[in-house]
């Protein structure tokens, strides 16, 4: 039912082998499980098993594995103790390059994109947002290395806090930036030294290997024929010194638990879920920045409401807007079918018919639209007037692009940039009209929200970044403060301001309405008394991921939504392929076609051999190799000889359309 449970708390005795993402194997039980979380300080990582049969054990090693299914491969393998020469230049990891060469039996190919090959360095896959392909030197027989912007270039820090910032990040952050800092000879950990990440130097001499792999085969159809269906790369190991339950699970198995928090984030359009490690959009939304006002964060907090108490919820540094929100429970029927969950949200204020009843939620300025870095991501779609004026780029084209908008005009606007509630924001349709842009409307029918991704994480009050309770302050005399109420304040509660970090400790509560710290707070009337959680821990909840399946209900006090199981139903696409008799609707000599002729050669999983001769779309013999093509019929397979790899329906009746 869930995406993510953290069942175990494992102690090990060599850390830094391990990081975020990372699959781990145990040697005594054969237990796998994923690793969801790192505290290299602690030597503590959290996994998420994959058997509920099995389970880790004291003492026992487990090392991470990296598996890898593939067609055939073609592949180059660069390292930092020799230069490899390919496609007529030489290639070696030694700290000062950034570029490197695609396999040479591959730069022939014309269909090559980003999609075509993948990186590993020191056998971690690299993700495609850090690779720049074509290549600015090498064009389309390379690819560059991307900047890390996980770190600002020129930063000074110690080894500790380096691989901490990569625990941060995502996974590829952690095992890259933690790797950086076990190259620098520093005295001591908490040696500071500096380190410009850029272009020339993340790649740095000490990583061993980058390997460049290509696939050539036929992966979406049968027959699937490869050279090596799987192969499996075993990490170092390292000892189980000890287990413990994750936080949320010893919390959920307490007699007496704190509040229950779910946590509600609604995704819109759900075509562009899931979202990236920077969490801006995925799929069809790559490269862009979610539309105004989304993802959308509610909380629904099951405890009492007290007067002149208010409510903050923040979760790994996350804002969730307190709602009154029922959404009843999350259940699964004996079968394992996770069940149809409603939530009722309330719609006092209008907000939720505003954003059903709106055609243009999503879409885009193509006149006046600029890129702009969104969570340490070039994205495009932003309003020019949310561009900070220092704001710099690693493509010139960018830089043009923005150049081009502030000569019409379109300059930093704070004003701008205070109605959207931060820098960097996409451009909605009122703010298109604005500077007379062109709206194009990418979502024909946005009402009802219908196909958004609701995410559903649920943890406790005892986990958030703050006490989600809190009251405001009357007036503060020293160390006095006399508040509305101080039903949510216990002595010994840690309390501050968000006006500044300064933190007193509650040492007596009298009258319910006067608190005495041990010492003053500088603070003011009508501000936030909030209260440090002590038990913080952003890796406590686990998460239910729906789709929108349907509007039930839409009035002036509430909407109800009904969700889907994620897991069961979205983006389930029946038929994956058009069934059509007579038309093949694979690229000719592509991956699905796999036709290695004209000129002979032998068909892919068969001892068939191709045609010899150049055939034309009238299925002809064609006069040249130029002429050859293929006419997309069950005919023009069969005289290839090529009938095998037909991407057509034979059996079936259906035509295709006039």
């Amino acid at each position: 039912m869930t995406t993510r449970t953290y069942d175990y708390i494992l102690t090990i005795d060599n850390p830094s082998i391990i990081n975020k993402g990372d699959t781990i194997l145990s040697e005594t039980t054969s237990t796998t499980g994923t690793v969801v979380a790192t505290d290299k300080a602690n030597s503590n990582i959290k996994i998420k098993v994959a058997n509920v049969n099995q389970e880790f054990i004291e003492g026992e090693n487990v090392s991470p594995i990296f598996n890898r299914i593939s067609s055939n491969v073609e592949a180059a393998t660069y390292t930092n103790s020799a230069s490899l020469s390919v496609n007529g230049n030489s290639f070696q990891i030694n700290g000062t390059t950034n570029t490197f060469s695609l396999p040479l039996g591959v730069l022939s190919r014309s269909n090559l994109t980003s999609d075509s090959f993948s990186v590993f360095v020191n056998n971690r896959q690299i993700d495609k947002t850090l690779i720049n392909y074509p290549s600015t030197t090498l064009g389309d027989t390379g690819f560059d290395f991307k900047p890390i912007r996980a770190v600002t270039s020129g930063d000074t820090h110690t080894q500790d806090n380096l691989r901490i910032k990569g625990q941060e990040e995502s996974g590829i952050y952690d095992f890259l930036l933690s790797s950086i800092a076990d190259t620098f000879a520093v005295s001591a950990s908490n040696s500071e030294f500096t380190y410009s990440i850029g272009y020339d130097n993340w790649v740095h001499a000490n990583l061993t290997s980058v390997v460049v792999r290509v696939d050539e085969g036929n992966t979406e159809s049968i027959p699937f024929q490869a050279k090596a269906f799987s192969e499996q790369i075993k990490g170092a190991n390292t000892n189980v010194t000890s287990i413990a339950n994750s936080n949320y699970i010893r919390e959920r198995n307490s007699f007496v638990q704190n509040p229950l928090v779910r946590l509600f984030s609604i995704y819109y359009p759900g075509e562009w879920y899931p979202s990236t490690d920077q969490g801006n959009p995925g799929g069809e939304g790559f490269g862009r920045s979610w539309p105004d006002g989304f993802p959308m964060r509610f909380a629904e907090i099951r405890g009492d409401l007290n007067t002149d108490v208010t409510y903050n919820v923040e979760f790994g540094g996350i804002n969730y807007t307190p709602m009154p929100i029922n959404s009843g429970g999350i259940e699964i029927d004996s079968s394992g079918t996770i069940n149809e969950v409603t939530i009722d949200i309330s719609n006092f204020d209008g907000l939720i018919t505003q954003l059903c009843e709106n055609p243009d939620l999503v879409g885009n300025n193509t006149a006046n639209a600029c890129f702009a870095v969104v969570n340490g991501e070039v994205v495009t779609g932003i309003d020019p007037r949310t561009i900070p004026a220092g704001a710099t780029y690693t493509e010139q084209e960018h830089s043009d692009v923005l150049s081009r908008a502030r000569s019409n005009g379109l300059s930093y606007s704070q004003v701008i940039t205070d109605s959207y509630g931060k820098n960097n924001a996409s451009f909605t349709v009122s703010t298109t009209e604005a500077v007379n842009g062109t709206w194009k409307r990418e979502k024909l029918d946005s009402r009802d929200l219908l196909g958004g991704v609701v995410e559903i994480q649920s943890t406790f009050a005892n986990f958030l970044d703050y006490w989600p309770e809190y009251a405001k302050v009357r007036s503060a005399y020293s160390n006095v403060l006399e508040m509305t109420t101080t039903l949510p304040y216990r002595v010994g509660d840690e309390v501050f301001v968000r006006a500044n970090t300064f933190v007193a400790t509650i040492q007596a509560i009298e009258e319910e309405r006067f608190i005495f710290t041990n010492t003053a707070l500088t603070l003011g009337q009508g501000d936030h008394l909030l209260i440090k959680n002590a038990d913080a821990d952003d890796e406590a909840y686990v998460e239910d991921s729906f789709k929108i399946d349907s509007l039930q209900n839409l009035d002036e006090k509430v909407a109800s939504f009904t969700l889907t199981s994620w897991l069961q139903f979205f983006k389930l696409i029946l038929p994956r392929r058009k069934y059509y008799k007579n038309t093949c609707q694979w690229i000719y000599k592509g991956e699905e076609c796999q036709y290695p002729g004209p000129a002979g050669g032998t068909i892919p999983g068969t001892t068939a051999t191709a045609n010899s001769n150049p055939i034309a779309a009238n299925n002809q013999t064609a006069g040249s190799i130029a002429e050859d093509e293929c006419g997309k019929s069950f005919e023009s397979c069969q005289i290839r000889n090529n009938t095998i790899h037909f991407g057509g329906f034979p059996g079936t009746g259906r035509t295709i359309p006039k």
